[in-house]
């Protein structure tokens, strides 16, 4: 493949050149995630990543993706996406596929059941980041405005304004890269058993690709 990518002219950055899978997911924050998670979950995805033949490229947001997908097209990228399971996630997806961009087979969501809307962080469990946002935000997310069915940015922000704190971009960003660490430093314990389901699929879904490939190459 990077033989290929070469005679053609591609220019593909370090982490790309020898992939022959790569997981597109939103943000940074979820990149170090959940290489942290699948790499806890699958001996299989853990070896791809250690590697290189897998790989994960972000998007630096949903509405990026249709952009995205059509530079890894050039790239030669086999490409699969995790995405947040809200409007932005579900509309970027339906505009790539009606592109051709992408099809259902290469997509999996962030789906948590009994909310109509989630995001990644929606599948984690409170305690993995509930001390560390007391200590480094002085929040407290034991409050019946975290338990609401809004999705988790959203419930982040109504404990942020119940504890008189301003809640902007630039905030959430670094409240969702403060759980992504600790989601990375602890990923045996970071995952909701209860919320774990779309994630195992995801799981499934990579590793049968993987097979695919290699079986395709011998």
């Amino acid at each position: 493949m990077e033989q290929i990518r070469d005679v053609l002219g591609v220019r593909a950055s370090d982490n790309l050149r020898h992939a022959e899978l790569l997981l597109v997911v939103e943000g940074e924050d979820d990149r170090i995630a959940t290489r942290a998670l699948i790499s806890h979950y699958s001996a299989t995805l853990a070896e791809g990543v250690s590697q290189g033949t897998m790989a994960i490229d972000t998007l630096g947001g949903a509405s990026n993706l249709s952009y995205k997908l059509t530079l890894l097209r050039q790239a030669l990228c086999e490409t699969h996406l995790f995405l947040d399971n809200d409007k932005a996630g579900r509309d970027a997806f339906e505009k790539a596929r009606v592109q051709g961009l992408a099809n259902d087979g290469d997509a999996n969501f962030s789906v948590c059941q009994g909310l109509t809307e989630s995001e990644l962080e929606d599948l984690y469990e409170t305690a993995i980041y509930r001390d560390l946002l007391q200590l480094r935000f002085r929040v407290s997310i034991d409050s019946p405005r975290f338990r609401s069915r809004k999705k988790w940015s959203q419930r982040m922000a109504d404990c942020f304004g119940h504890c008189g704190k301003h809640w902007n971009d630039r905030l959430k960003a670094e409240v969702k890269m403060a759980v992504a660490e600790a989601v990375a430093s602890s990923p045996a314990k970071a995952l909701n058993e209860r919320h774990k389901g779309c994630f195992d699929a995801l799981i499934k879904s990579l590793e049968d690709r993987l097979q695919a490939r290699r079986e395709a190459q011998q």
